[in-house]
């Protein structure tokens, strides 16, 4: 399967979310939703077999991907949360806020760094321990020789908030 990397991101969801809202939500790395929300895939009992059923049990526990998949299975947000289906819930008023604190976090982090953690991430969820070794070295070495990396050393030298050129 094909799978882009992208720079790291995050979503925010509330309410009802069957099908392709499942997936959009799924796709992101920080996931963040309120207590009403809830996940299913509803496609089976439609005489569907969903696309991406192949990468579900990478992204959550297998008997959760089964009980979505295989049964049509709702699941809340309180047992998305305690199984790693998403990062945190948040109560309904506060979820732009917590969305756009994500989004300001992540404006402080080095932009190579970040890219080059998730393109590892991305790269070795299906690889063996010696790729994994290969993969983190091209990374690590790529990162390291960035100026971000150099501006990185400059700021906390100098006590303060790194001004990252992404590169």
């Amino acid at each position: 399967m094909f799978q882009a990397i992208s720079p790291a991101g995050n979503t925010s969801d509330s309410g009802y979310h069957p099908t392709y809202g499942l997936w959009i939500a799924l796709d992101a790395d920080i996931r963040i939703a309120t207590e009403d929300t809830s996940f299913w895939l509803p496609e089976p009992q439609w005489g569907i077999a969903t696309i991406p059923a192949a990468w579900f049990p990478k992204i959550m526990p297998w008997a959760i991907a089964s009980e979505l998949l295989l049964m049509a299975g709702r699941v809340d947000a309180r047992r998305a949360y305690e199984v790693g289906m998403i990062n945190r819930i948040v109560p309904a008023d506060r979820l732009m806020e917590e969305a756009e604190r994500i989004a300001r976090r992540f404006c402080e982090l080095s932009p190579a760094a970040v890219q080059g953690m998730k393109e590892s991430m991305v790269k070795a969820s299906s690889l063996d321990y010696r790729a994994l070794d290969q993969i983190t070295q091209h990374v690590q070495t790529r990162v390291m020789n960035s100026e971000d990396r150099r501006e990185g050393a400059r700021a906390f030298r100098e006590k303060r908030q790194g001004t990252w050129p992404g590169r």
